[in-house]
């Protein structure tokens, strides 16, 4: 039964997409590259070590750019290469310092770092900070 609502759901997204996509009142002005009619957004999280030693050379292969999301403790252990990866046309944005998320991490609720136990004043400093290792 889940696999039935899976590939159901997929079918919906797609059929939501491909009609979205035709209707090219909401794109004034813009094309994209090669006459395509779609875009597929690929984002990576926490610069994880394989993103920057495997995984953006597959990317260039394919001719394919991503954004990752990085961590400041994990750019550093691979400085040049994250330099490289901006180098070829690949987009770097800023997480958050802490790196909260949610507490369904007990290592996190153990370093009272869970998302639900933050105040949106501690929220805002933690994303602006991370601005010092820029």
């Amino acid at each position: 039964m889940l696999k039935q609502l899976s590939i159901i759901t997929m079918a919906a997204l797609f059929v939501s997409n491909a009609s979205f996509a035709k209707d090219s009142s909401l794109y004034l002005g813009f094309q994209y590259p090669g006459k395509a009619h779609n875009a597929i957004s690929i984002t990576f999280d926490d610069a994880r070590h394989s993103q920057v030693d495997v995984g953006t050379a597959i990317l260039d292969k394919h001719q394919v750019k991503a954004t990752f999301y990085v961590s400041p403790f994990n750019v550093k252990e691979r400085l040049t290469k994250w330099q490289d990866t901006v180098k070829s046309g690949h987009e770097i944005a800023n997480h958050t310092s802490s790196h909260v998320c949610t507490g369904n991490f007990e290592w996190l609720r153990k370093q009272n770092l869970s998302l639900e136990e933050t105040t949106l004043a501690w929220l805002e400093n933690d994303i602006l900070s991370v601005h010092k290792h820029t």
